[in-house]
């Protein structure tokens, strides 16, 4: 470990977007905390757009996001994978139902992730194919959180559209059911986003080389 850590707490600053903060980076924070106790993590959860910015500008030196937007100052290296599903709360009527449809989807009221001010998300573009495909969903509400987007649909407001990282914790516990629908594949990769020409902190490299291992690890 580097003597930067004996010199006191050291500020490590990780940029997440909702997938990765919901779903994987917890348990990796907290396990590289085991390692080099003098790190204060601190993990800011945005939109890509937004953590991609913060890259650029310095205010963060590393990132992992879903997606990219191809800044070529920006490094974006793959580190994992999650997909698009439909859910529901566990008293929904498609939740009780064994074969469900895309013409049932289109029955159903939708809540949804807030759109980007500029660009297309990848809920545009799964809404987008289901179009091609004859069915034109209605969204009846969009959230600034997925935590608000899942409370919506619990609340009884439709089902909702999510990363399945992060209604997975919600299936575990009983409070959602992913609905099991013959969608267009929506796998979507994650990266861990870098500035090209700024080297790391010794506390951020620690961080990334971590990043790397669990990556690997999870690849065997």
């Amino acid at each position: 470990k580097s003597g930067l850590y004996k010199r006191g707490l050291e500020t490590l600053r990780v940029g997440g977007s909702y997938a990765p903060s919901a779903a994987v980076l917890p348990a990796i924070i907290q396990e590289f905390k085991g390692s080099y106790p003098q790190v204060r993590p601190i993990l800011c959860t945005n939109r890509t757009p937004v953590l991609e910015e913060m890259v650029l500008n310095r205010q963060l030196e590393i990132a992992v996001t879903t997606g990219n937007s191809h800044f070529t100052s920006l490094v974006y290296e793959p580190f994992q994978q999650t997909e698009l599903v439909v859910f529901s709360s566990t008293t929904h009527p498609l939740a009780r139902r064994r074969r469900v449809s895309l013409r049932d989807l289109a029955a159903m009221e939708v809540v949804v992730l807030n759109r980007q001010e500029n660009g297309v998300t990848d809920i545009d573009k799964l809404l987008r194919r289901l179009e091609i495909l004859g069915v034109k969903v209605t969204i009846v509400m969009s959230c600034d959180s997925p935590e608000a987007v899942k409370a919506c649909v619990r609340s009884g407001a439709g089902v909702g559209v999510l990363y399945r990282s992060i209604v997975e914790p919600d299936v575990r516990t009983g409070a959602a059911k992913i609905i099991d629908l013959p969608l267009p594949n929506m796998q979507r990769d994650n990266y861990i986003v870098y500035h090209k020409g700024t080297p790391f902190s010794t506390c951020a490299q620690d961080f990334f080389t971590f990043l790397r291992r669990y990556r690997t690890a999870k690849e065997r």
